[in-house]
């Protein structure tokens, strides 16, 4: 009796009769063969139509047919080590649920990376963005079983705020019920808020940065993993956040390894960074400058280039910390041993992927915080609620936001962020 069977299953059928439901990859004609490669979301298989095994009307269908076309192919599994897969299906029937009349948009040719943009609804079927998709997937769920073994609860967040995060120049602006509204830049705020009541909180959700950037590494709606917690340090933040990239790229190597092959990522690099990583303060990183052509004045925000150039001197992800205060949002807390930097840290990628998390200790005191909105021509009024907890129970604490698509780009060795999500938004990027 046949059976529906997935792709990735199809080692426990051998020598069985089984249906695969899916869309034709690919199609090899070879004299009076037919090779159908059928693609179901779960892996490849290629199912064989033979005039000695298949009915004159299945080969007339299986020739005729178009790529893209959705079908069922019905055949008896054969293990077969020259295969994708090492299996196949022979004595194959075909079933066609639809048949692509027109010629499909997105060919087997080269095409540029507009045309493919133009036709994401379609482009995302290929082998290269399915292999990053399922590697996403994989990244996720690993950020999530670690937060909650390491005791975290995750909490959703609000996307429409009243008012900044970060930088006021970076909100999207909109109309809520003819009041002001911005689209969410971080989730941080209002986590601030459930660690009175949880203690360990995170969110995973999208983001939104109106910055005019249009380099390989800036989305304008992206995804962020938030946690924050209390009671913690700045160095034993930064290992938190370690010992969270050790852990997803141990889970993506040991279920992706096949899709890190597809996109040509060095895996066996990948596996041999180092724990716990190297971290420079701020001044350190511009002492590392000095004499070379990205030479800065302290103070000044390094450059790519010069983060670049640093990158290559440590060669794996590493942590800058304690950076002016001038250079970061308003809560970070100042660093009581030197009042000019503040208690935070950026995770760096190597290779030009720049920053994947950032984040530090939160100011925890009423007046300080209150003089920072203010040193930040920020409105106190707007941010009442947020003052209200150093009033009620304030506690020392700290957490940082890891970008899912940054972080997703380094691991896969991608050459631009936008493959990193299913539809990119960037400045000039809205649809499909």
């Amino acid at each position: 009796m046949k059976k529906r069977v997935f792709i990735e299953n199809i080692s426990s059928y051998l020598g069985k009769k089984v249906s695969i439901s899916g869309w034709i990859h690919k199609k090899t004609k070879i004299g009076k063969v037919v090779f159908i490669v059928l693609r179901d979301g779960t892996g490849y298989v290629q199912c064989v139509f033979k005039t000695s095994d298949s009915s004159p009307d299945e080969i007339k269908i299986a020739r005729g047919i178009s790529r893209e076309s959705s079908v069922t192919i019905t055949g008896i599994v054969k293990f077969d080590k020259r295969a994708k897969g090492s299996h196949e299906l022979l004595d194959c029937s075909i079933s066609v649920i639809q048949e692509i009349e027109d010629n499909y948009p997105v060919s087997r040719k080269k095409h540029g990376a507009e045309f493919l943009l133009n036709y994401r609804h379609l482009s995302i079927r290929s082998k290269k963005l399915l292999s990053i998709m399922k590697i996403r997937d994989t990244l996720i769920w690993s950020a999530r079983n670690f937060l909650k073994k390491e005791k975290f609860i995750c909490t959703d967040t609000p996307l429409i705020t009243p008012a900044a995060c970060e930088s006021t120049t970076g909100l999207f602006k909109i109309d809520y019920y003819n009041n002001n509204a911005f689209l969410s830049q971080s989730g941080q705020l209002y986590l601030e808020a459930a660690i009175a009541s949880y203690g360990r909180v995170y969110c995973l959700g999208p983001v939104f940065r109106a910055e005019k950037k249009k380099s390989r590494r800036h989305l304008t709606e992206f995804w962020m993993i938030e946690p924050e917690m209390t009671h913690i340090t700045l160095n034993e933040n930064m290992e938190f956040q370690e010992r969270l990239l050790e852990k997803l790229i141990k889970d993506i190597i040991q279920e992706n390894s096949s899709e890190l092959a597809t996109l040509g990522r060095d895996i066996e690099a990948l596996g041999k960074i180092i724990f716990p990583l190297t971290k420079i303060t701020y001044s350190e990183a511009i002492d590392m400058l000095k004499n070379t052509e990205n030479e800065i004045d302290w103070g000044k925000k390094i450059s790519f280039r010069a983060e670049n150039y640093i990158s290559s001197q440590i060669g794996k992800p590493f942590f800058i910390y304690l950076h002016p205060m001038w250079q970061k949002a308003f809560y970070m807390k100042p660093d009581s041993d030197y009042s000019k930097c503040v208690l935070s840290c950026d995770l760096i990628a190597p290779d030009g992927y720049g920053e994947l998390s950032g984040g530090g200790q939160r100011i925890d005191d009423y007046t300080m915080l209150r003089q920072s909105l203010l040193d930040n021509e920020l409105p106190a009024a707007a941010f009442q609620w947020y003052l209200d907890l150093r009033k009620f129970g304030s506690v020392p604490h700290g957490g940082f936001g890891m970008g899912v698509e940054r972080t997703l780009s380094w691991v896969c060795g991608l050459d631009h962020i936008r493959d990193a999500v299913l539809f990119p938004r960037m400045i000039k990027r809205i649809s499909p």
